[in-house]
């Protein structure tokens, strides 16, 4: 796999799916330890979940109505359009948004004027504009698809999200077990209210880049030791990494390390920056002070800065909750009850 203005944008279905093959063994077995049933009842939530097939690549031809749209009324960008995010490497729940990337070929920039002129073109042409939010970090124009009702995040020439869509690409393809346990504790994220980033909560990015934290510190670790980044001779950039042996994963399931984040991360000292082994910081890096610190591996920075004191209190009042009911009541679905609303 490798980054290029093309991107993933056109891929082909087999390939999309192969990403989205079931991560876990689906033969029948008998269910008779804990463990067994909670991976039994994880798989079902899992199903019940995750976005199908389907829906992945009716969302894939919004892309490209979307792409059609400026570019036949802002000639001079050349937008090229990708989708990015959970629904391009397989981690998106049946009603998360659909994140996509437009690339100026051109070079031209998208100025706040700019991005107001497109949001009332995509009122012409049967969307439904939310917000247009213009002094972010990442400007967006956040919309609804009138046609199919999918959420739509649009940004614009923004390489990092393409370089984190390659980077948990190739992590899901290195370990069948990161998807499953990124999606659930996704869901356990988003239902308890605490995956709300822009009032002071945690990114799904930054959730993921904890779990990596979490799988790098077994022994072996469940991560490729060779994961890097590489620039091929077309000067793209390419993440690469070979699967963990089968040896190592069997030796874990998606009930232990989903008991095992919860435990891991209770206890966790969070004046210390949360990194992925094989990806620590330069000795020369200055870390701005913050609630938490979640590094992002593939630029150091802080994916954790927003976070807030009452954020970070209510992550960890959860952290503990979940652990105290699936040692004690070995249920998934107890995690999901009685959403306590985010504190203000």
């Amino acid at each position: 796999m490798s980054l290029s203005n093309d991107g993933r944008r056109m891929r082909g279905m087999s390939d999309r799916r192969m990403k989205r093959d079931k991560p876990y063994n689906k033969r029948r077995k008998q269910v008779n330890s804990p463990e067994d049933i909670l991976n039994d009842q994880l798989e079902k939530i899992f199903e019940s979940v995750i976005l199908p097939d389907e829906l992945v690549d009716m969302r894939y031809e919004v892309m490209q109505r979307v792409e059609q749209v400026l570019n036949q009324n802002y000639v001079d960008f050349h937008f090229r359009a990708q989708v990015y995010g959970s629904t391009d490497y397989g981690l998106c729940l049946k009603d998360g948004d659909l994140d996509i990337c437009c690339t100026s070929q051109s070079g031209r920039q998208v100025n706040a004027i700019v991005l107001e002129s497109f949001a009332e073109c995509f009122k012409r042409n049967n969307f439904e504009i939310k917000n247009v939010i213009e002094k972010a970090k990442v400007p967006i124009i956040k919309m609804i698809d009138l046609g199919t009702k999918v959420s739509i995040d649009l940004s614009f020439n923004q390489p990092v999200a393409q370089i984190h869509s390659e980077f948990f690409s190739t992590m899901i393809h290195c370990n069948k077990h990161f998807r499953i346990v990124a999606v659930l504790l996704k869901y356990w994220l988003k239902t308890r209210n605490l995956n709300c980033p822009f009032k002071g909560g945690l990114s799904s990015a930054a959730l993921c880049f904890m779990i990596l934290h979490y799988f790098s510190s077994f022994e072996p670790p469940l991560f490729p030791s060779d994961f890097r980044c590489a620039m091929d001779r077309w000067l793209r950039l390419r993440i690469l990494g070979s699967k963990i042996p089968t040896q190592i994963i069997i030796q874990h399931t998606p009930a232990s390390l989903i008991k095992g984040f919860f435990n891991y991360f209770k206890n966790y000292d969070w004046n210390e920056p949360i990194t992925i082994k094989y990806f620590g910081p330069p000795d020369e890096l200055f870390i701005i002070p913050a609630v938490m610190t979640v590094l992002d591996p593939t630029s150091f920075e802080n994916c954790t800065k927003g976070v807030s004191m009452d954020g970070l209190k209510a992550l960890k009042m959860e952290l503990t909750r979940a652990s105290k009911i699936l040692n004690e009541e070995n249920d998934f679905n107890r995690l999901l009850e009685k959403p306590v609303p985010f504190p203000e």
